[in-house]
């Protein structure tokens, strides 16, 4: 069982570290670690977007297991995307935190697409998303980088 909250301001050194991690990192389409100053303005700004929705997820020993975040692209879709803790990954938690703050998201946006731009190679993602309901759309180069989109309707 997942349960989850929106993210808040105390969540941003957990959210640092996170984005930091060296997988993460390597599957991100910017690989590049991320400087404290530039996360804690982009963490600030994405906290106060009324087109970003950010939430923390916690099992059920109310440990805080990932985050999924949602940034609305166009009118009628968003952009979702995840990462889970290190030492809870290839335990079921992806899929079902994604499924949960899909259904949490689409209660306020109804009509919305959500669309998941994955590595090609990043497998692991691949399976996660499947699992939350995504379904494979095409293949294509995402910010210069052979990739995947997968979709929620």
């Amino acid at each position: 069982m997942v349960t989850f909250r929106k993210a808040k301001i105390d969540d941003l050194m957990l959210y640092f570290d996170w984005a930091n991690d060296s997988m993460v990192r390597q599957q991100s389409f910017n690989s590049t670690p991320i400087e404290l100053d530039t996360h804690k303005a982009w963490f600030d700004s994405k906290l106060n977007d009324p087109n970003c929705l950010m939430l923390m997820f916690m099992n059920q020993s109310k440990e805080n297991i990932g985050q999924v975040i949602f940034h609305k692209s166009t009118d009628k879709s968003a952009i979702i995307g995840v990462s889970i803790e290190k030492q809870y990954r290839g335990k079921g938690y992806a899929g079902k935190a994604m499924s949960s703050a899909c259904n949490y998201f689409r209660g306020e946006n109804q009509h919305y697409r959500i669309d998941a731009y994955i590595k090609v190679e990043n497998s692991n993602s691949i399976k996660a998303f499947e699992s939350a309901g995504f379904i494979f759309v095409e293949k294509l180069m995402y910010q210069g980088i052979n990739s995947v989109r997968y979709s929620k309707f």
